[in-house]
């Protein structure tokens, strides 16, 4: 993050600051362990650095031996400090594939080179595994001591896998969203009482012949779409559903820019935010055919009913599974002398003598004909 990269710029012009005005070691150990004096001369800034938690610190001389090891280092990479003290920290550290390369800048920063922008960069830990850290390096030439450099490793590890997690997570959303029937949305309504689409699928072109962007950028679009006698119902559902955080469903009518009238519905669940948003996330669907074939098989069924309670003869509805009469016109309750509630619970038996004049039983017909019906056939 930038305060993480502006805290390890600090710490580095810190320690460079501090190391510059340590005076020279002395001793045969200078070049592989004068760093580690160097740092010690000032035993509050040793302890300083053996102390922070969350960043490791590694010194080390201009060919790679480590010379400092602080506690968070031990942590991040699973070696102790006795354990990876001269020891060359590319070795210990860096995947094989970047070692050269690794090499090749330390000697081009010790020959004047600038040293590069802190980043992130894979390490390797005791065990084998590797980790992401967010790595800044710095060179330090005391004025009378050993030159080298100082490293500092932020552990990212765990953002990097739950970003990448959340990569694929969206990506597998977004390809759900864009195949499903209708159009998945996100729509905000914010305490102010503006309104928001944070998401909508591409599914929304088939529905208001608009892209996802436009509604996007401006969430008033839908509502411009709702036949005006709809408006005003939407929207006190929508804030039913704000207020109990129930599920909305609802039926509208819209009109699209090409002029075509539509019939959608939406089934939505609503969350409330800490900053008291509510966000409903759902899907809306295109029922205009379907609500046409609703009517179109009500007012069939109308007609049906019309011309059953005009015909002159009488005419049940024998419910097979459920063993009972479920329709029958007005005829039939004259001709067996019954009320329509007595009708109801009557089947073709129970209206039926105990045997037919052939001498066959009533029950056997009955069913010899129901079953003939149920075959295809027509038992006349």
């Amino acid at each position: 993050s930038t305060a993480q990269r502006a805290g390890l710029q600090a710490l580095a012009r810190q320690i460079t600051q501090r190391i510059a005005r340590t005076p020279a070691p002395t001793g045969g150990t200078a070049r592989a362990l004068g760093y580690a004096s160097a740092c010690g001369e000032d035993r509050s800034f040793r302890t300083a650095l053996e102390r922070l938690d969350h960043v490791a610190v590694q010194a080390y001389a201009d060919d790679g031996t480590i010379t400092f090891w602080n506690r968070a280092s031990e942590t991040l990479y699973g070696y102790s400090a006795g354990e990876a003290i001269g020891r060359d920290l590319i070795e210990l550290l860096l995947p094989p594939e970047v070692r050269a390369a690794e090499r090749a800048l330390l000697a081009r920063i010790a020959a004047g080179g600038q040293a590069p922008a802190a980043s992130e960069t894979e390490v390797l830990r005791s065990d084998g595994s590797r980790a992401t850290v967010y790595s800044s390096r710095i060179l330090v030439e005391p004025d009378n001591g050993p030159r080298g450099f100082f490293c500092f490793d932020v552990d990212i590890t765990a953002r990097r896998r739950a970003e990448s997690a959340l990569r694929v997570s969206e990506a597998r959303y977004r390809a759900i969203a864009q195949n499903i029937p209708g159009a998945v949305i996100r729509y905000l309504l914010h305490p102010d009482g503006h309104h928001s689409v944070e998401f909508m699928s591409p599914g929304c072109v088939g529905i208001w012949e608009l892209e996802p962007a436009a509604f996007e950028q401006d969430a008033m679009l839908l509502w411009s779409a709702v036949e005006p006698e709809d408006r005003e119902p939407m929207r006190a559902s929508l804030l039913d559903s704000a207020r109990d955080l129930t599920l909305w469903t609802h039926d509208w009518r819209i009109v699209t820019p090409s002029g075509r009238h539509k019939r959608l519905h939406t089934s939505s669940f609503p969350t409330r935010r800490s900053n008291g948003v509510v966000v409903w996330d759902g899907v809306v669907f295109d029922v205009t055919e379907r609500h046409a074939a609703q009517a179109a098989i009500a007012l069939s069924e109308a007609r049906l009913r019309t011309l059953t309670e005009a015909a002159p003869e009488a005419i049940v509805v024998f419910d097979v599974e459920a063993g009972h009469l479920v329709e029958f016109n007005g005829k039939a309750c004259t001709m067996f002398g019954l009320t329509p509630a007595q009708l109801l619970a009557r089947n073709p038996v129970d209206l039926s003598p105990e045997r037919q004049p052939d001498g066959r039983l009533s029950h056997d017909v009955a069913r010899a004909y129901i079953e003939r019906a149920a075959a295809g056939e027509e038992p006349v």
